[in-house]
């Protein structure tokens, strides 16, 4: 579960808005050139990677189509105000190097 800033489980890096979003999440492993997500996007078969910056925690970032490897993390509670713009995840594994999240606001 993630609020604010706050995780039940981990670290968080940067923080949840208090408004309804609509989130992503991408489980990953940490490589040496910097991090792999794994996605169940038909639009990643190809895998499609991004400089590091910003936005990725100054990562290289490699997006690669494994739908297997992407349903170890589940969103079971979207933000919003019926819930206290809270996250809720679940995943079928105890080790996960990295879940990066991506979210848009929801008008």
């Amino acid at each position: 579960m993630i609020e604010g800033r706050h995780a039940s489980t981990g670290a968080i890096v940067g923080a949840l808005p208090a408004a309804a979003t609509r989130v992503s999440a991408y489980p990953g492993d940490l490589t040496a050139e910097g991090m792999t997500l794994f996605t169940s996007e038909t639009k990643y078969t190809r895998p499609q990677t991004e400089a590091a910056g910003a936005g990725n925690g100054w990562n290289r970032t490699t997006y690669t189509f494994d739908p297997k490897r992407s349903a170890r993390v589940r969103i079971v509670e979207q933000p919003g105000p019926k819930n206290g713009y809270r996250l809720v995840l679940q995943s079928d594994t105890t080790k996960l190097a990295v879940v990066v999240l991506e979210w848009r606001a929801v008008e």
